[in-house]
């Protein structure tokens, strides 16, 4: 009897809780905000079974488009019309597509990871991780996404959230490899440079894929051209600015390949003999014999 009133009695107030109550209160709120989350996703899901059909043909109309079906998502899971989607956003006060992604992560979990799903249920793990996981299967087949179910729920339970990321990668990989590669492939050959818009002071990003070559060349020359605007207040109008500024200017140099290319010549030190033979022009080190006549050729264009 003293035990069952033990657990009937109401839980004492944090601020004057013992240090083994507040440890046990630390361990109940963690469980009761994961099974608030697993309540958050039944909903979702259970929205989506209410709104899996259809909507009925009004008298004198049948143009269904007005509210289609979509399949948030994998392969496997139901198809849920999608103006019902913006209904529960608004009730939940979150952006559509957040519960879109709310939506699908649920129906992967019941559907497709249903392992992985009876563990989330317990309250035994952290959900944002199984959601994490249906994100990364979702481009899987229903029969290849059971080597990530079963993996995963192995390990969701005892491992780091990094931890069990990481098998739920390797495994997706291993149930389609052929899809991995294709999709490496297409990363290696995405490269762009892209400029945001302008700010309300003139300003743009400027925001570039490269390769790592590239980006060190590019960096390095940078870093060269500001440390040399440092010493020449003449071309920075005169004005005190900081590191960050001169690299900013610095990259425009980069558009202007003959300034540039006179402006490193002017400031590098070049190796001349101990008694210099007046008939040879100074050259830097690296320069090439022939880049005078080059100069000269780009300051004509």
């Amino acid at each position: 009897m003293a035990d069952l009133a033990s657990s009937l009695a109401p839980p004492p107030a944090v601020d004057e809780a013992s240090a083994e109550e507040l440890l046990a209160l630390a361990s109940s709120a963690l469980r009761a905000r994961r099974l608030g989350e697993v309540e958050e996703i039944r909903v979702a899901v259970q929205w989506a079974v209410l709104h899996g059909e259809p909507r009925p043909v009004e008298a004198g109309r049948s143009d269904r488009r007005r509210d289609p079906m979509v399949t948030p998502g994998g392969d496997g899971t139901p198809a849920v019309r999608e103006y019902a989607i913006a209904d529960l956003a608004m009730a939940r006060c979150t952006h559509p597509a957040t519960t879109r992604a709310l939506i699908a992560d649920g129906l992967d979990l019941l559907h497709r990871l249903p392992r992985t799903w009876a563990i989330v249920e317990a309250g035994d793990c952290e959900p944002w991780v199984a959601r994490k996981v249906a994100v990364l299967s979702r481009n899987l087949l229903s029969e290849q996404v059971v080597v990530v179910d079963a993996a995963v729920a192995r390990a969701i339970a005892g491992h780091a959230p990094s931890t069990v990321l990481e098998i739920a990668r390797a495994k997706t990989i291993e149930a389609d490899p052929e899809t991995h590669h294709a999709e490496q492939d297409r990363i290696r050959h995405e490269r762009y440079v892209r400029l945001s818009r302008s700010d309300e002071h003139g300003y743009r990003h400027l925001i570039a894929r490269i390769t790592i070559g590239d980006a060190a060349a590019v960096d390095a020359l940078t870093d060269r051209v500001a440390d040399i605007l440092t010493t020449r207040p003449d071309l920075t109008m005169g004005a005190d600015h900081n590191h960050d500024e001169l690299r900013s200017l610095a990259l425009g140099w980069l558009a202007r390949p003959v300034d540039l290319l006179q402006l490193l010549l002017e400031h590098t030190e070049t190796d001349e003999p101990d008694e210099p033979d007046p008939a040879d022009d100074a050259r830097p080190v690296w320069a090439p014999a022939h880049l005078d006549r080059l100069l000269d050729r780009l300051a004509g264009m």
